[in-house]
């Protein structure tokens, strides 16, 4: 009992440490919208991050994402990603052309 306590009061830290060990910065970072690859998909006591692969620059860009996006999108998936930094705002696959979106960022239709 116990234990379970403990867990629970521990979870928002830990979700806390994730967030910043895990996702990148997105303090004066401007708003881009990139071409993108769904590159990995990770999970961390709370904290759902896709790894999008951005070929125009060769990186891979760490976003914190929603678990209905999460959970939607599956690696070697390609789209148009819109972020700030870590922040993800929207994808939009390009095989079907189904937007994605946070609730922080406007609904369109179709939207999950």
């Amino acid at each position: 009992m116990i234990n379970s306590l403990l867990r629970l009061l521990a979870r928002p830290i830990l979700r806390q440490v994730n967030l910043q060990i895990g996702v990148d910065k997105a303090d004066g970072e401007p708003l881009l919208t990139e071409e993108a690859l769904v590159h990995a998909k990770s999970e961390h006591v709370g904290v759902y991050m896709i790894h999008f692969y951005i070929s125009a620059r060769d990186t891979v860009v760490d976003c914190d994402v929603p678990y209905e996006i999460w959970r939607e999108l599956k690696k070697g998936q390609r789209g148009t990603l819109s972020h700030q930094g870590g922040q993800f705002h929207s994808f939009v696959n390009r095989d079907c052309g189904e937007s994605l979106c946070t609730s922080k960022t406007r609904r369109k239709k179709g939207a999950i």
